[in-house]
């Protein structure tokens, strides 16, 4: 008796499986080097049964519960966002703008460049969190200067930080929290005029 071959897998079959991946690294379920292994399997799978075994161990039922929020500053007039969002540069770049921004974006950066442009971003809750990892790469956040910046993230060998921050904000003022580790990188926010 012959086996059913396995169903071979899409692009869109393995670009998923990476935002299962990206989203359980943002988790603590995967370290960076697990991520880098798992997210190079998934991109040379050939069936969806190799993509199914990158991810059997990994809880993806956990889902955002969040208070109660109110409105940002900039809603959103787009349909409603993803809670979460990954943007990925590896050995190459990335640029993220002119869209609704999720909750919670998570960005990696290996070996390349990435721009997160929030000037015509339109923010899909009064606070969002930016999760950025730069390895031997750069990540810059270009923000307008009537929106609130809060940053927490570690930069060795390299920078994670602001130059001239504002200091005054409207009391509705949205904000963006911005954490993350640059290790032979930089993350660096920059403030522009509105």
């Amino acid at each position: 008796m012959s086996e059913t071959p396995e169903i071979r897998c899409s692009n869109a079959d393995r670009n998923t499986t990476v935002d299962i991946l990206t989203s359980a690294l943002s988790a603590g379920q995967l370290d960076f080097q697990e991520f880098e292994d798992r997210s190079s399997a998934a991109y040379n799978a050939k069936t969806k049964g190799e993509l199914a075994k990158l991810t059997a161990d990994l809880d993806t039922s956990s889902t955002d519960r969040s208070s109660t929020e109110t409105s940002p500053q900039r809603h959103s007039t787009q349909p409603p966002a993803k809670q979460r969002a990954n943007s990925l540069a590896l050995f190459g770049g990335s640029t993220v703008k002119n869209c609704v921004l999720a909750k919670k974006h998570l960005n990696l950066t290996a070996f390349g460049g990435s721009e997160i442009d929030l000037r015509n971003v339109e923010l899909s809750a009064p606070v969002t969190e930016i999760n950025v990892y730069a390895l031997f790469g750069g990540t810059e956040i270009v923000v307008p200067d009537n929106v609130r910046v809060e940053i927490d993230g570690v930069g060795i060998f390299g920078g994670f930080g602001s130059s001239d921050e504002p200091k005054n904000f409207p009391p509705n003022a949205p904000t963006v929290q911005v954490t993350g580790l640059a290790l032979f990188g930089g993350v660096n926010v920059k403030f522009v005029r509105d």
